[in-house]
């Protein structure tokens, strides 16, 4: 339990650790958006639970650190975004991302550990083969929602839902970088079994990413429904019918996410993993 000092585990298995453990890979973290409370999710996990695994690889004696932090610590930069940027004054577009730089920070700024090898993936989705996924943020809130929303309509005489009502304040053009987890997973295990690879920071994101228009046309297909409008990123939701009153009341903590997102430079990653494309 990162938010427990010493991980919440006793002495003998802490003795343990400090025999038997040279590194540590720190990938746990709240994905939630909008703290309550300075002292709620995501701090409680992402800086309070950072310090605490920072804290017991100190006393473990373990230098080698390998932290799992976002690509999105970019907030709302625009344009190419190098892996070795960290803190160049960007605003944040939400608390988690304003927590995972902050844990980011934190670790890059120990010194007892040696230089850590800093992974930043895109938005994970499921495996790429067979489409599995075991969490429902992102994107799947967006398919789950309109999933939910689709069962309350009957189709018309298409066979499909009519969901020309449903007024999206996009523009349609809007990047996004979805990675599937099996891709992460394999770029991970592959750095951490190469020593020459750490003490880096790699962008685990997509050299191609993914449109808003084309996330809303696979929900088209998959759910079963057609006509939702791509209005504009100025166009303000008069949510004047049910179906997009309810879409927009229960996506909303996703909004900062529905914006263009800069280019992520993958420098690094493409060096050392070229066999992974």
């Amino acid at each position: 339990d990162i938010t427990q000092p010493d991980l919440g585990l006793d002495a003998h298995d802490l003795r343990w650790t400090a025999e038997y453990c040279g590194a540590v890979i720190h990938n746990a973290a709240s994905l939630t958006f909008h703290a309550t409370s300075s002292e709620g999710e995501p701090f409680r996990s992402n800086v309070g639970g950072t310090k605490n695994v920072l804290e017991f690889a100190r006393q473990a004696n373990i230098r080698e650190f390998h932290h799992v932090s976002t690509a999105y610590i970019a907030g709302l930069r625009h344009g190419r975004i190098l892996e070795s940027e960290v803190d160049v004054g960007q605003t944040l577009g939400n608390d988690y991302e304003t927590s995972k730089l902050a844990a980011e920070k934190l670790v890059r700024s120990t010194d007892f550990i040696d230089p850590p090898t800093v992974y930043r993936p895109g938005i994970i989705i499921g495996d790429s083969q067979t489409g599995f996924t075991t969490t429902y943020h992102g994107f799947y809130a967006a398919l789950q929602l309109v999933h939910t929303l689709a069962q309350a309509h009957e189709p018309d005489e298409t066979g499909l839902i009519c969901a020309s009502n449903v007024r999206l304040n996009l523009n349609g053009d809007e990047t996004k970088h979805l990675v599937p987890v099996d891709w992460v997973s394999a770029a991970m295990t592959h750095v951490l079994t190469h020593r020459e690879h750490h003490g880096r920071t790699y962008h685990l994101t997509p050299r191609h990413p993914v449109t808003a228009r084309l996330i809303r046309d696979v929900l088209e297909e998959s759910i079963g429904f057609y006509g939702a409008q791509l209005c504009g990123a100025d166009h303000v939701p008069a949510n004047d019918n049910e179906a997009e009153a309810l879409f927009h009341e229960h996506i909303r903590v996703y909004n900062s996410y529905w914006r263009m997102d800069p280019e992520f430079d993958c420098s690094n990653i493409e060096r050392a993993a070229p066999h992974l494309p």
